[in-house]
């Protein structure tokens, strides 16, 4: 950031923009993401059938993630192959938000390549000036 700006005095304005853009990116991708983890699971659950009465919870998507810590209690009770449906169910969601991130970050490596470089040698003080004068 200290090397982007003409000005050495808008260092601060350019590192606001950075962390402003860094923080809506990453609302981006959050929402992306629970967007793409939504539709697997919703379409994948489906297939499940029979869900015991303690795991109803799973066909309501808003759900799903507060379920994790609860789905170890509920192993108890609940048959074997059920089981391995459910966790393949969740495994698919989570697979399907990776791929989608590395294919985000693929994108953003690309974009990257075409990124003109700055020297980092400068010889501007600015306001503050903080070097030794002695």
């Amino acid at each position: 950031m200290q090397t982007s700006v003409k000005d050495v005095n808008d260092t601060g304005i350019a590192t606001g923009a950075l962390v402003s853009f860094r923080l809506f990116g990453g609302l981006v991708g959050l929402s992306i993401c629970a967007g793409v983890f939504n539709n697997v699971f919703q379409q994948n659950i489906t297939s499940v059938e029979q869900l015991p009465t303690s795991s109803e919870s799973l066909k309501d998507i808003r759900e799903v993630i507060g379920f994790i810590p609860a789905l170890r209690v509920v192993v108890v009770n609940m048959k074997p192959e059920i089981l391995t449906r459910i966790v393949d169910v969740y495994c698919k969601a989570f697979l399907a938000v990776f791929l989608t991130l590395a294919g985000m970050g693929a994108v953003g490596f690309f974009v990257s390549l075409f990124t003109r470089e700055i020297s980092m040698e400068r010889e501007d003080m600015g306001r503050q000036a903080l070097e030794d004068t002695a």
